[in-house]
């Protein structure tokens, strides 16, 4: 199982003009696999034995130009789009998209705003002090098991995307659409209600497969807002009549077809949420006002209530539809994994030449024309570090879902954590990373022959303390 996860990094070799900077990139990403506490950079000291001055070449390492964050993502892109479990559907792969936020109390952090928590959650705080970063994830099928395996993220800072012309939904399906014409592969993508805008609808519509098709890289799959509204073809005017043609037709309530259109409804079997059932339907091509064209309706009854569901694809099934959006949880899912068990946005960068932020919440403003030239650039360089440290946790995250799916059985067999119950006949994020860890320890404290281990070894303050943290993992 080491041997296919060298085979993976092995493919990052040509982003990397010096052999160093590409030895230094596999050790962060060893040690996010190994590490068992989230104390940003020190703990991939601690882990991996390395002696303490290593901890300033690490830091280096995230602020170095030696190597280009675009061209690492670009790898791992191909990489996971050749998976054989990777999920298409009419040709397309399956994109999701969303959200996440995370609190810091870093006072000299760049972009830490205030921010509003919308979830129900009583152990949440409604205002607290962060970043918002957005996410984009490809899903991975086998034997039962659904993967979100993360692609890219992003901070969304409201100075970039000003002066970009855009917001944090727009960005979402901007980076969606980049990833589909760079890796010559059209996708949908699953959104939630929030992306439901005339900004995301347009944007993806704009960007097509070929200039002469109208096919575009990305079709939009989204729940609508429950004050959403359709208009159906406008009556064709008598003959004779003076003014303009109406353009749109009677104008239909969709919360209120659940009742008004109870009759029509047609039952149907399909996933819901990893779990078959019948589902009562209703499919309705409908002019939608903030696009000025037909989007596909889909209201649906489940066992979980009713929804009404959006899709820029007027040929797609509307089963189909209901199944692509139920696949949107597992975003969720891996947020919770990169958040709590890899720790991927544990980042702690931060300068004295930033000024200090108050921790009371207040209104958010754009910071101020008059900022120093040098405070500019740390603060740009502080974000490009906190994307990188980021992106490399996606990446460390993703192969651990890759060799959940490529080796179960062995997997498995050197498991010796005890689990009360077996789910799925494919081991989740939290076993893998835990015989992962356990091979890598004892690959360093054994003198295997591969080369990132020499590297690590020269570079270890204590080779005994290697023997400790493997005993006690």
């Amino acid at each position: 199982m080491d041997r296919e996860l060298f085979r993976i990094v092995e493919r990052f070799r040509p982003c990397f003009s010096r052999q160093a900077t590409y030895f230094w990139f596999l050790v962060v990403v060893i040690g996010f696999l190994v590490r068992a506490d989230h104390y940003g950079v020190s703990s991939f000291v601690r882990w991996l034995s390395l002696s303490p001055e290593y901890y300033w070449h690490l830091l280096r390492f995230f602020d170095s130009t030696a190597w280009d964050l675009e061209e690492v993502l670009l790898c791992w892109w191909q990489c996971c789009v050749h998976q054989e479990a990777t999920l298409e559907v009419e040709g397309r792969v399956v994109l999701i998209g969303d959200h996440t936020h995370q609190p810091k109390e870093g006072r000299r952090m760049p972009g830490v705003v205030t921010i509003h928590q919308h979830s129900e959650t009583s152990t949440k705080p409604d205002y607290f002090r962060g970043h918002t970063w957005g996410f984009l994830a490809l899903v991975l099928e086998k034997a039962g098991r659904r993967f979100a395996v993360p692609l890219r993220g992003e901070v969304h800072l409201e100075p970039r995307n000003a002066a970009q012309g855009q917001n944090g939904a727009t960005r979402i399906v901007h980076h969606a659409i980049e990833i589909a014409r760079r890796l010559n592969r059209s996708a949908y993508l699953d959104l939630d209600a929030a992306f439901a805008t005339q900004g995301v609808f347009r944007l993806a519509a704009a960007h097509r497969c070929r200039a002469e098709e109208p096919t575009p890289w990305v079709h939009i799959i989204t729940r609508a807002k429950k004050s959403a509204v359709g208009y159906q073809d406008p009556e064709p005017s008598p003959a004779g009549t003076r003014g303009r043609k109406r353009k749109y037709g009677k104008k239909l309530k969709l919360t209120r077809l659940f009742e008004d259109r109870a009759s029509e409804f047609v039952e149907t079997i399909c996933s819901v949420y990893g779990r078959t059932e019948t589902v009562q339907m209703l499919c309705l091509d409908l002019l939608w006002k903030p696009v000025r064209w037909k989007i596909r309706f889909v209201l649906a009854v489940t066992s979980r209530g009713p929804i009404v569901l959006m899709s820029s694809d007027l040929t797609l099934a509307p089963e189909k539809i209901v199944e692509l959006y139920c696949r949107r949880v597992a975003i969720e899912t891996m947020f919770l994994v990169l958040k709590h068990l890899i720790g991927g946005l544990a980042y702690h960068f931060w300068s004295k030449s930033i000024a200090k932020s108050s921790r009371r919440p207040k209104s958010n403003q754009l910071p101020k024309a008059n900022v120093p030239i040098r405070a500019a650039e740390v603060v740009e360089r502080k974000v490009r570090s906190m994307e990188m440290f980021v992106n490399l946790s996606i990446i460390a995250l993703g192969i651990l879902q890759i060799l959940a799916l490529r080796f179960p059985q062995e997997i498995w067999a050197k498991n010796i954590r005890w689990l009360r119950t077996y789910s799925s006949p494919v081991p989740s994020e939290y076993i893998v990373k835990g015989v992962l860890t356990q091979t890598i320890l004892t690959n360093l404290r054994k003198v295997n022959a591969h080369a990132i281990y020499a590297f690590i070894r020269a570079r270890q303050s204590d080779p005994d303390e290697t023997q400790r943290l493997d005993e006690a993992a």
